[in-house]
């Protein structure tokens, strides 16, 4: 008895495994031009209406991440990176760009303006390429 029931639940774990894996391989939504025209909306308003750097990033990051929410992924940006979607052409990339993020977000005074515009500028690019890719 004791048997049986052990390998009904291993039946269990590779079901839920299987069926988990072929979800989160399922195809992700493409974004339609409403959504396009109001993600590159969101951001140009960011850099039209934000001075600080340091902000910019913060806001370039909800960004990124509302746009993966868009095309499915529904969890923690920090759970959808680890993922490694196929979306994101430049994992590493991102994820240091977010960690910077956090730094902005949790230490002040981390690096130098012109080291800050450069990344904001390098996140902004990301954006725009993970709004394509999704189109």
């Amino acid at each position: 008895m004791e048997k049986f029931i052990f390998l009904l639940i291993i039946i269990w774990l590779i079901t839920v495994y299987v069926l988990l894996n072929n979800k989160l391989k399922k195809s992700r939504k493409k974004l339609n031009q409403e959504q396009i025209k109001s993600l590159k909306k969101l951001l140009k308003n960011i850099e039209l209406n934000i001075d600080s750097t340091q902000h910019q990033i913060l806001e370039i990051d909800k960004l990124y991440h509302k746009v993966l929410r868009e095309a499915w992924y529904n969890w923690t940006f920090w759970e959808i990176l680890k993922l490694n979607p196929k979306e994101i052409t430049d994992i590493n990339l991102i994820w240091e760009l977010h960690k910077i993020r956090n730094k902005i977000a949790h230490d002040f005074d981390i690096m130098d303006q012109k080291t800050l515009l450069v990344k904001a500028k390098t996140y902004k690019k990301e954006v725009e390429k993970l709004i394509i890719t999704l189109t």
